[in-house]
């Protein structure tokens, strides 16, 4: 398990880091092996931002929490890592179960398996991403996805909650 501890917009200390530690500890049990765990404090005027990114291979788990106080921020976030990483758990359990227990055995579980409530198919037009952008806004979506023009790749446009844009562009 490795650990990566650091402040934005100040520098925490060696006895606050080893408190994120200790706490970070506490979920041991449940992370995955060889995982990496990014710990990033935002100090604003009035809060503490804990954003928590744990990395293992593919499994990429995120947790951001804000609060007044800098610790309850961190242990806000911590759990609600732990509790993504139980559902994470949970649900390769439960695909499991589903096979190994015969077919008249009803069972329940804590956390529904997804759905998938509708499919749908769509054409994907070549566009540069400002176009991408305005098609977005004049449908009215969150999202869109594209062709992009200058690249050729399949690219995601995304409305963030600062009321900005984001880009996905994924790497192959």
């Amino acid at each position: 398990m490795t650990y990566s501890i650091r402040g934005k917009n100040f520098d925490i200390g060696d006895r606050t880091k080893e408190k994120i530690e200790s706490v970070l500890l506490g979920i041991e049990k449940i992370l995955p092996e060889n995982s990496s765990i990014s710990v990033a404090v935002n100090r604003d005027k009035l809060t503490y931002k804990t954003d928590i990114t744990l990395k293992n291979g593919k499994l990429i788990v995120r947790s951001e929490k804000e609060d007044e106080d800098m610790m309850t921020s961190i242990d806000k976030a911590t759990a609600n890592l732990e509790k993504q990483l139980l559902k994470l758990k949970g649900r390769k359990v439960n695909k499991r179960k589903l096979v190994e227990e015969a077919p008249e055995i009803e069972t329940s579980y804590d956390e529904p398996t997804p759905i998938v409530e509708r499919s749908k198919k769509f054409e994907v037009i070549p566009m540069d991403t400002e176009e991408a952008i305005t098609q977005m806004e004049l449908l009215g979506h969150d999202f869109f996805v594209f062709l992009n023009t200058s690249t050729g790749v399949l690219n995601v446009v995304y409305k963030r909650k600062n009321g900005n844009y984001g880009l996905i562009e994924p790497q192959i």
